[in-house]
């Protein structure tokens, strides 16, 4: 038994995997490897890599078994790295993601393997535990040819918010690797141009789809997250026209449900009317439900405090609006 402390302590820092090689590097040999195969103390789960039977089947242990077996250039990617990295809205998939480079020759059972001639740092990060996956840029980049445009877009927002990326890392990304007939190119070359650095500052999906629908309907860009000083206190508000004083504000199913959040939001509402803000609340219904309605009071809300402060700021035309 003393001769397996190395490759079982290896095994236990790779997700209870090994490779053959790995095994024999050890000091073992191939006759005493098969008999702990021959004894069911490891398992093989790809040519050449084995399970130590001991160990519990996990996703990480597929993944590790995934990487081991497509060789050392390879990297967890697409849905499978979008669920180490917990990107929002992404189901990891059935089966391991693994991304090796175009001219390698591969096809593992079980395993979704994909191939790019871009897989080199700053593209392929290793964790601590030395598992390789794609980095968190790469990966949002990867995935958007996997899941529809609005869920790219949450999970880039996503992201951006946790501080897993940055715009410059997307930015990055979609120079180096995007381009005609790329997948994954589309959706976040859609999502770059019709963005701008503030979304990272939403909170919410209600948030995130309150900011589509400012976006789709051509309306003003409002300042997320903005800050509002009262004779009460410091307000935060989510959005906001500060040269207009018109707050908006997302009332969620779960942040403003419950009696003591209700009369938290009455004492603020209150608050910025009296410094004179406009207060207008948006729900679920209203966003998801009903956005060209919700388009449409926006535009006279913003036509009227335009009225309101003496023609300045920002110019509402026709049915669409310039500022």
């Amino acid at each position: 038994m003393r001769d397996d402390v190395a490759f079982l302590k290896l095994a236990s820092q790779q997700g209870g995997c090994v490779t053959r090689e790995q095994i024999l590097a050890t000091g073992l040999t191939v006759r005493q490897l098969d008999r702990r195969l021959a004894n069911r103390e490891i398992a093989p789960v790809h040519v050449g890599v084995y399970r130590v039977a001991a160990a519990p089947k996990t996703t990480l242990q597929e993944l590790w078994a995934a990487v081991l077996a497509a060789g050392p250039a390879a990297a967890v990617s697409r849905r499978s790295a979008a669920g180490e990295w917990r990107v929002r809205n992404v189901w990891p998939g059935q089966y391991p993601e693994v991304t090796v480079p175009t001219d390698w020759p591969l096809d593992l059972t079980g395993v979704v393997v994909h191939r790019s001639d871009h897989l080199t740092s700053p593209d392929v990060v290793q964790r601590r535990d030395g598992l390789r996956l794609t980095s968190p840029a790469r990966t949002l980049f990867d995935i958007g040819a996997a899941v529809g445009p609005l869920v790219a877009e949450s999970a880039y927002v996503d992201a951006l918010q946790r501080g897993l990326v940055t715009y410059r890392k997307l930015v990055d990304v979609y120079a180096r690797v995007g381009g005609k007939g790329r997948p994954g190119s589309a959706a976040m070359r859609m999502f770059l141009l019709g963005s701008s650095e503030g979304v990272s500052a939403i909170e919410s999906e209600l948030e995130l789809r309150f900011w589509r629908v400012i976006r789709d309907f051509g309306l003003p860009v409002p300042t997320p997250q903005f800050w509002v000083v009262t004779a009460g206190g410091r307000f935060r508000v989510d959005f906001a026209y500060p040269d207009l004083k018109v707050a908006l504000e997302l009332n969620g199913r779960a942040d403003h449900a419950g009696p003591l959040a209700q009369k938290r939001d009455r004492r603020r509402a209150r608050w910025l009317r009296a410094a004179g803000w406009a207060v207008h609340d948006y729900g679920w219904t209203d966003v998801v439900g009903q956005p060209s309605q919700v388009a449409a009071q926006l535009l006279d809300i913003i036509g009227s405090a335009t009225h309101r402060q003496g023609g300045g700021g920002t110019e509402v035309v026709g049915d669409r609006v310039a500022g």
